[in-house]
């Protein structure tokens, strides 16, 4: 929370719980392939690494593409995502990519994330009970995804579409594999997932130069995947935006919103 704190996102948070946050999350690593802390990745993630980047990718958006990022909340924005895999630095990072991942263990590792949230703040922050309450509703804007609050459905859904460039960023330099179709699975997936979290977004921004600024920000992320090599996942991608453009038909409708973690 340094990087954001001292600009706008918790500016009430000490800089003694900032710093102890921040050593937590430099050590808590992200793609994890197994019980033995193998990772998928060709260099080591940390979890402030990867929040970091979202943050940088945010900052970026508000720049080139105002209008987009003027309809949402970008403070509330920049705090559930600043919190939102916390979690994850009592249970640990559960990579898709792992073989043994089926549906149930996702749901039951989601369970225990949501735990140890709440075991962080009430524990950590039990001598602010405002900031603590900050921090739960910043957290439950990422976990519960209610159009019924349009402005918390923008946020929330705006932190897991910067969630899933962030990790198709990192993923195209330092997951996907030219040369396995495994790893490869893993691009698509990330693609898929951006496009899981551009439509909803689409459907909620009312103004038209809002929407606008959406398509031409995730048709630039699409194009990436053909910059580092993955030529099909572009192609594949562009299709399934402009066909959903066009006739509003989803290449994922046989998944919820709940199913991408």
């Amino acid at each position: 929370m340094a990087r954001a704190i001292e600009r706008e996102i918790f500016p009430k948070a000490t800089q003694s719980l900032v710093d102890a946050r921040e050593r937590q999350a430099a050590i808590t690593f992200r793609w994890i392939v197994d019980d033995e802390g193998h990772t998928i990745s060709r260099v080591p993630e940390s979890l402030l690494d990867h929040t970091t980047g979202m943050q940088r990718i945010r900052r970026y958006a508000m720049r080139r593409f105002p209008v987009f990022t003027g309809n949402i909340d970008m403070i509330a924005s920049g705090e559930t995502m600043e919190v939102h895999d916390d979690g994850e630095m009592i249970v640990g990072d559960l990579a898709l990519s792992r073989k043994d991942v089926t549906p149930q263990i996702i749901a039951r590792w989601k369970h225990r994330e949501k735990a140890a949230f709440r075991l962080m703040t009430r524990d950590y922050l039990k001598d602010d009970p405002q900031l603590k309450q900050q921090a739960r509703d910043a957290y439950q804007k990422y976990q519960v995804l209610d159009p019924n609050k349009p402005e918390d459905y923008k946020v929330g859904l705006f932190a897991h579409l910067i969630d899933k460039v962030q990790a198709s960023r990192f993923g195209m330099v330092n997951v996907f594999e030219h040369d396995s179709d495994e790893v490869n699975d893993c691009g698509m997936r990330s693609l898929k997932n951006i496009l899981k979290f551009t439509y909803p977004l689409l459907e909620v921004l009312q103004d038209e130069t809002a929407k606008a600024e959406l398509v031409t920000f995730v048709t630039e992320e699409i194009k990436k995947f053909k910059k580092h090599g993955f030529s099909e996942i572009t192609e594949y991608g562009l299709q399934a935006l402009h066909a959903y453009l066009e006739t509003g038909q989803r290449i994922n409708d046989a998944e919820t919103l709940d199913s991408v973690a």
